[in-house]
C-alpha cells in the first residue's frame, strides 16, 4: 500500500516486555554461571546443567560479534549469536 496508495507503513511495536525478559534472565544465569552452580529451575526438572562458563560469553552474546566457525574445505563461515550456554557435567565438553 505503501508504494501504491502512498500510505505508510506502521510502526513496529516495541518489544519492551521481550527485551526485558531477557535481561533480567541472563542476569539471573549469570549469577548462577559465577557460582557454577544450577539454576534451581534445572534441578526442579531434574537437570544436571549450569551455565557455561566462558570469558567470550560477552561476545558471543552480540548480535554482531556471536560465534563463529569457519569450515575451511569450502571456505565458509558460519556466525550466530547465542543467549546462553548450558553444559551438562555427565557429558564430556569437546
Amino acid at each position: 500500500m505503501d508504494r501504491r496508495l502512498g500510505v505508510a507503513q506502521p510502526p513496529g511495536f516495541p518489544f519492551n516486555l521481550n527485551t526485558a525478559v531477557d535481561i533480567l534472565l541472563k542476569k539471573e544465569f549469570d549469577i548462577h554461571r559465577a557460582k557454577n552452580k544450577a539454576h534451581p529451575m534445572m534441578r526442579e526438572y531434574g537437570l544436571d546443567l549450569v551455565p557455561f562458563q566462558h570469558e567470550m560469553m560477552d561476545d558471543w552474546r552480540e548480535n554482531f560479534k556471536g560465534v563463529q566457525y569457519h569450515h575451511k574445505p569450502i571456505n565458509l563461515i558460519i556466525t550466530g549469536a547465542v543467549d546462553d550456554i548450558w553444559s551438562d557435567y555427565n557429558v564430556p565438553i569437546y
